[in-house]
């Protein structure tokens, strides 16, 4: 699944080995998945100091709910998360790896 979009408070999800061109949106089938999605996305950016929790606190576009605010702030600390929430390995195929590794996310 890709997440992305054009606004910080919009997201798209992709099924990418469904739909490798990105061209139909799941988002709104599956908003749990998203959410997780994004849930991971705010911790990764509170622990890399992106923004800080106050700043997250006091915007609350998200509208997060106490545990996910939690699960945000162990991050933020260092805190490993619980197995439930850590997201499930997905290995690429060579190709998949190469062409990202050509758009630049991989060295």
């Amino acid at each position: 699944m890709l997440l992305g979009g054009q606004s910080p408070t919009r997201f798209e999800l992709y099924d990418l080995e469904m739909d490798p061109f990105e061209k139909r949106d799941v988002a709104k089938k599956k908003p749990g998945e998203l959410r997780a999605l994004l849930i991971e996305l705010l911790a990764h950016c509170a622990r890399t100091r992106i923004f800080s929790l106050e700043q997250l606190k006091r915007e609350q576009q998200f509208n997060l709910t106490a545990e996910e605010f939690a699960r945000i702030e162990a991050a933020e600390k260092g805190i490993p998360a619980a197995p439930e929430h850590l997201p499930s390995a997905v290995e690429l195929m060579p190709d998949t790896l190469e062409s990202l590794k050509n758009l630049g996310y991989f060295n």
